[in-house]
């Protein structure tokens, strides 16, 4: 028989499924807009703790930096860094780009 034992297969009915698990949701309220929407991804030889001691300083609304990739010789980083605001990312990107 190939592909997965019926054993896998859950066969209850939807009833006891649902009773099963807790549901948890973590939907949006209505009106409620993404947070840190705007995004840009530079390539740097610069430690993150420079780029985080910049945003902490320059920026008014809320970030988020995370590591998106390394270079092979583990000189160059990539990071990832979302904006709230629109002003913040122009602000950032002219301060980072010449």
């Amino acid at each position: 028989m190939l592909g997965f034992p019926s054993l896998f297969i859950d066969k209850r009915s939807a009833a006891r499924r649902k009773a099963a698990r807790p549901i948890r949701s973590e939907r949006r309220q209505t009106g409620e807009r993404r947070k840190t929407a705007l995004g840009v991804i530079i390539k740097t030889s610069l430690p993150a703790e420079d780029i985080e001691n910049w945003l902490e300083t320059k920026c008014r609304g809320k970030w988020n930096l995370s590591l998106d990739g390394l270079d092979d010789a583990l000189a160059a980083k990539s990071f990832r860094i979302l904006f709230e605001e629109a002003d913040d990312k122009a602000r950032f990107t002219k301060a980072f780009t010449g």
